[in-house]
This record gives C-alpha cells, sequence and structure tokens, in this order.
C-alpha cells in the first residue's frame, strides 16, 4: 500500500483521527493554540504519523511556544516518518525540531528519518535533565534528612561554611546567581530580565539588602509569595527565571562538604523535580494565558499569548 503525504493549515479534521498522546505537549488541542500550523502527515492505511510545525521566514520549525518541555512526532511507524522526511524536501531547505525527548527514542527515531531521506543532519543538545538519585527516598525524607543536620550543627560553624560555600574572599565554592549560570557572569542578561518581570508582578528588592534580585534564594522567596497567593504567574515565573539554573546550583550545593548544605543542595534538587511536575500537569490545564501588570496603562499593555 501506497504511503500518502499531506499538509493541512488547519488541525479541526485531524482532531478527529486517533493520535498518541504521551503528554500534555501531544495533543492537538495544544498545538491548536500555538498559532498558524502546518501539520505535515504520511497516511498508510490505518498508520499515520504527524510533525506539527509553523513556517519562519527562511525554514520550517516545530511547532512549539517558550514552556513546551518537549516536541515529537505523533505516531510511531519509522516508515511513514522517513517517507514524511523525504517529501518535507519540498517545503523548505532547513528544518529546526526542538526540544526533542531523547529517552523515549523520539530524537534518535528523528535523525535516523531524515539522514534515510537524504538530509544533512545536526543534532545537539538543547536542553538537559537533572537527575537526583533519590535511592528511595521521598520528598518528606529529604527534610528529615536537612532537620537532622541543623540539629547537628551549631549557629557558628554554620555561618563559617555559609561564608566559604556561598559568599568566599572573592567567590565562594557556589555562586547562586541565575546570571552566573545562565550568562557565566554577575549582573547580566539574566538579571535584567528577571528585574523586568518583578516589577510586571509587583516585586522590588528591599532596601535593606545588598544582593541582586537574581540570587537564588530571593528568587525562591518570591516563588513562595506566588504559591501562597495561588497567582496565576508561578508557572511563568518558575520556567523563566528557575529552570534554566536552579537545579544547577542545588546540584553543585550538594557536593559540599557541610553535611546541612548539602542537605539543603539535595532538598533544593528534590523541589525543583517536584514542582516541575506540578506546574507541568497545572499547565496542561491553563495553556493560555492573558497578563497585565498590577499599573495597567491601556498604551502600553503587555499581552503573552501561545
Amino acid at each position: 500500500m501506497d504511503i500518502a503525504v499531506s499538509y493541512h493549515e488547519s488541525l479541526t479534521k485531524l482532531q478527529a483521527l486517533d493520535w498518541p498522546q504521551d503528554g500534555p505537549f501531544d495533543r492537538l488541542e495544544w498545538f491548536g493554540l500555538l498559532g498558524p500550523v502546518l501539520a505535515a502527515m504520511a497516511e498508510r492505511g490505518d498508520e499515520r504519523v504527524l510533525l506539527p510545525l509553523r513556517r519562519e521566514h527562511d525554514h520550517l520549525a516545530s511547532l512549539t511556544y517558550w514552556f513546551s518541555f518537549s516536541w515529537r512526532p505523533l505516531g510511531r511507524s519509522q516508515a511513514l516518518l522517513t517517507a514524511l522526511a523525504r517529501d518535507l524536501r519540498r517545503q523548505a531547505g532547513r528544518i529546526v525540531l526542538a526540544p526533542v525527548p531523547g529517552e523515549d527514542g523520539s530524537a534518535d527515531a528523528l535523525e535516523q528519518a531524515f539522514r534515510e531521506a537524504g538530509w544533512l543532519v545536526f543534532r545537539s543538545a538543547c536542553d538537559e535533565n537533572h537527575v537526583l538519585p533519590v535511592e528511595g527516598r521521598s520528598f518528606a525524607e529529604y527534610w528529615a534528612a536537612l532537620s537532622k543536620a541543623a540539629s547537628q550543627s551549631d549557629v557558628d560553624s554554620l555561618k563559617r561554611a555559609h561564608f566559604r560555600h556561598l559568599v568566599g574572599v572573592i567567590q565562594g565554592d557556589v555562586v547562586p546567581y541565575a546570571s552566573w549560570y545562565r550568562n557565566g557572569e554577575l549582573m547580566e542578561a539574566a538579571l535584567v530580565a528577571l528585574r523586568q518581570d518583578l516589577r510586571a508582578l509587583g516585586f522590588e528588592r528591599s532596601e535593606h539588602t545588598r544582593d541582586p534580585e537574581d540570587h537564588l534564594a530571593a528568587m525562591c522567596e518570591v516563588m513562595a509569595m506566588l504559591i501562597a497567593a495561588q497567582s496565576s504567574e508561578q508557572f511563568t515565573f518558575f520556567q523563566q527565571h528557575l529552570t534554566p539554573w536552579a537545579s544547577r546550583c542545588w546540584d553543585d550545593l550538594a557536593k559540599v562538604d557541610t553535611a546541612f548544605y548539602s542537605a539543603l543542595g539535595q532538598l533544593g534538587s528534590a523541589f525543583m523535580e517536584s514542582e516541575q511536575a506540578r506546574l507541568s500537569d497545572q499547565a496542561a490545564y491553563q495553556p493560555v494565558r492573558i497578563v497585565e501588570p498590577a499599573s495597567y496603562d491601556a498604551g502600553a499593555a503587555r499581552k503573552a499569548t501561545p
């Protein structure tokens, strides 16, 4: 039976078909919210594979938004995927697909299909998964480990450890600032973007602190207040300002030689993992957001839409 390839600029008819949904970002309803679509589909009998794409000015790209955790083909037939990759050569000279998960074989399947179809394929890591070896421990047990380490420490020793690990004469063992992890320097672009969003949320730095706003402790405090207020901005703040770097910082802190701060780093890593899962579930039911700063100006209103 021949393979048929087709392209669709609407998902309405395709939604009536049966598609695999391995996660919230694999639903056609989700892709329908992200703007103009080019849905590339290959089918043979009851088998089909779909690539939700969008047109850029000089290439095709995966149909994603900035908080899309993953993008992958809908459908699992390698033969159909290869046929689709071959036909896509008539649509564009370059295609950028990201973020494609590697753990489920999607990245390997796409690379193989496009290579077999005659494409020159470049594959690189666009993100990383921070995996904490929990060794059977629950989140509550991380709290217990931190409590135990605190009970076995005294204030003076923790002050010295704090200076050594997080401050230092020039810098400590860990530099807990977003700019350091994201830009390689302090007071860089990550801090500028954070300050803009903090102003929109109605936050400002206390006059009693000398640390810039992108200190991990300050950002966790903001996150705590957003959670306590049940703010709809939790997901946005977490994804934009904590997800890109905080796990690496917590992991580095977990490696220090002071039991209390090591336990704190492990707890922070566990928190990032659990918070990511919680907010991912929440985002699945709130894919569209309209944001208006507290000091609303009709001439300068800010909208965030997929």
